[in-house]
């Protein structure tokens, strides 16, 4: 008799970003770009890729209430005994959002006044009243897990700036890879590139990117300010362009009209 056997080959672990809970499967489609092969839906939001071949794949998630989102992976680079991406999809405009959330919706435009697509967008709160979590203990670089009190919604996939408690962001970044042991342990999908203080804050950090239309839009998630406050974009893809703030209106939605310098 002859035995087949399978190779696991990358593992998604894919979150709502608004609620931190896994979509339905009947939600969403996932496909590689270019490719055949189908994921298996597992409990718990996991897909799973067996057998891929070549180095590099392009994940694209789509679905009618989330923003597509297309992720290129080496998969070269992943662990061979957990290759697993997490990503936290973000909501669209047909997500049922609940009354009194605060959006952001602005067109991008490059100096000559031309709509920007696919451009590639960061944002970041720096409010400490915006942190989703405070960290209850310390951690060394290079180590993978943080130990957290939360103050709002955890992703898997979610992009975090660690901030001191003096308020100065140390500029390293976590991207939450899951929940470990309990309702304090979150696993980081890379490690920390310096040393963390018991204290320090889990502030927002958002990366999305403009649609085929040049338009931007992100849904903030609480906790909030109650007041106007300030978010600040920046554009990983030109370096010479400076962050632009945008004050942003509570519990309303937001419509922008920004022109870039570069």
């Amino acid at each position: 008799m002859r035995t087949i056997s399978t190779r696991c080959s990358l593992v998604l672990r894919i979150s709502d970003g608004f609620t931190g809970r896994p979509p339905s499967p009947s939600a969403i489609g996932v496909s590689l770009l270019g490719q055949t092969r189908k994921p298996i839906a597992k409990p718990g939001g996991l897909w799973v890729f067996t057998d891929l071949d070549g180095l590099e794949v392009t994940v694209i998630v789509a679905s009618a209430q989330f923003i597509e989102q297309k992720l290129r992976i080496r998969l070269d680079e992943l662990s061979s005994l957990e290759p697993v991406v997490p990503i936290a999809l973000l909501p669209g405009p047909a997500y049922p959002l609940p009354t009194g959330t605060t959006v952001l919706e602005a067109l991008i435009r490059d100096r000559a006044g031309n709509l920007l697509i696919d451009e590639r967008v960061d944002a970041d709160i720096t409010l400490p009243q915006t942190a989703r979590g405070r960290l209850v203990a310390g951690a060394a670089a290079g180590m993978n897990e943080i130990e957290v009190m939360k103050s709002g919604v955890i992703s898997p996939g979610d992009w975090y700036r660690i901030s001191g408690r003096d308020q100065a962001a140390s500029g390293q970044l976590v991207r939450i890879l899951e929940l470990r042991d309990g309702v304090r342990q979150y696993r980081t999908a890379n490690p920390l590139l310096a040393q963390t203080t018991r204290g320090d804050l889990l502030l927002p950090h958002m990366k999305s990117a403009t649609d085929g239309r040049g338009r931007l839009r992100l849904v903030l998630g609480q906790p909030l300010p109650n007041e106007a406050f300030e978010i600040f974009l920046s554009f990983p893809d030109r370096e010479d362009q400076t962050p632009i703030g945008i004050t942003l209106k509570p519990s309303v939605l937001n419509q922008a009209d920004i022109c870039l310098e570069v």
